[in-house]
């Protein structure tokens, strides 16, 4: 399957070192902002892959034998409206899974699923759309992963967690056993979660 990678920045090259191992898909080319298109055109943006222009081409994609994407954008809300628009104009998401993670064969998964190198998911974890699980990153048994999540590297959810949709936690964040975390929160880089939060931690430390 020919693919595109939605996104150009770190993000975007974590998912293109990971499907470029892959033999299920070519790597077709990158689609990013109006601003990246205007500074890319043209451009390899890794190795030979190009930078193929800005989200308003999604829908000329199909023609182009292209029928594959994956959202790699940092930012939570704006990778889950790129996410609903590559799917509008007909693309099929695809999980970018490295060969060097380990998942349990009793893991569910998504669509649109970005799982980096040494990350391990362990039994009865279920990860919804389009999330993105950085390096080293470890999820214990039975939790639940909410869509449009970002997990940056070294974190560690603990079992029987319930992550909702939009979070988004920074390096070597530690989420403790049952702890619950209501949707749209930022928890910063080496925070300790030992209690559920169901309100914004930005509001909470200020």
């Amino acid at each position: 399957m020919k693919v595109v990678i939605i996104g150009a920045g770190t993000t975007a090259m974590t998912a293109a070192d990971i499907i470029s191992e892959s033999h299920n898909f070519t790597l077709a080319g990158f689609i990013g902002t109006r601003e990246e298109a205007e500074k890319l055109a043209n451009s390899k943006v890794y190795g030979n892959i190009p930078f193929l222009g800005d989200h308003s081409i999604l829908s000329e994609l199909k023609s182009t034998g292209i029928t594959g994407f994956t959202s790699a954008i940092g930012d939570n809300q704006t990778r889950e409206q790129r996410f609903y628009e590559a799917l509008q104009a007909g693309l099929v998401p695809i999980n970018a899974i490295s060969r060097n993670a380990s998942i349990n064969p009793d893991v569910a998964l998504g669509r649109g699923i970005i799982i980096s190198p040494g990350a391990v998911l362990s039994h009865g974890v279920t990860l919804e759309d389009n999330i993105i699980i950085g390096p080293s990153v470890v999820i214990a048994v039975n939790s639940q992963i909410g869509s449009h999540c970002h997990f940056y590297s070294g974190v560690v959810v603990d079992g029987a967690c319930t992550i909702e949709k939009n979070v988004t936690l920074k390096a070597g964040v530690i989420v403790e056993t049952g702890v619950k975390i209501g949707k749209n929160q930022d928890v910063p880089v080496g925070a300790i979660i030992s209690k559920d939060m169901e309100r914004l931690y930005r509001k909470e430390t200020q």
